[in-house]
């Protein structure tokens, strides 16, 4: 971050990841020097030695509310005493086993259950919440779809 008297400038910051298939149905994720394994339940053929691509998803997307209301609390000059996000939401997994359903493949929705423990007034709590919201950036995405570009490449 550049701090100028007037206004702060941030770079936008470029996301990469190298996702790939692992033992039986696991799957390795990179990205900046870290790794994650994501895996299936043992009811679903896998080991379940990681988290699901939808928990997470789930996890993500509370982690960067945690991120973003500590930030804010900084800034705001709040002692922060305690802070957990739980994010809920069903799944029918249906489609992703080539089965019909009308159900979406994807999350029905997500219910995200936010816990605050910290030194900020009552009258400031509501503004807190909405600005929390706006800058999560995983809540906009969900909220906002970003557009997929996807391209496939065959090796024949």
């Amino acid at each position: 971050m550049q701090e100028d008297s007037q206004e702060m400038t941030v770079e936008v910051i470029q996301v990469e990841t190298l996702v790939r298939p692992g033992e039986n149905r696991r799957i390795i994720a990179q990205g900046r020097g870290h790794e994650i394994v994501m895996d299936m339940k043992k009811e679903m053929m896998g080991d379940d030695s990681g988290p699901t691509p939808p928990e997470l998803l789930a996890m993500a997307l509370g982690g960067c509310m945690v991120n973003i209301a500590r930030i804010m609390m900084e800034q705001k000059g709040v002692k922060l005493n305690g802070l957990q996000v739980g994010v809920s939401g069903p799944i029918d997994p249906s489609k992703a086993m080539g089965l019909e359903s009308s159900n979406p493949t994807g999350f029905v929705g997500l219910a995200i259950h936010v816990k605050l423990d910290a030194d900020l007034p009552e009258v400031e709590r509501q503004s807190f919440e909405q600005e929390l919201c706006k800058r999560c950036a995983l809540c906009d995405t969900i909220a906002n779809p970003a557009p997929l570009d996807i391209q496939f490449g065959w090796n024949s």
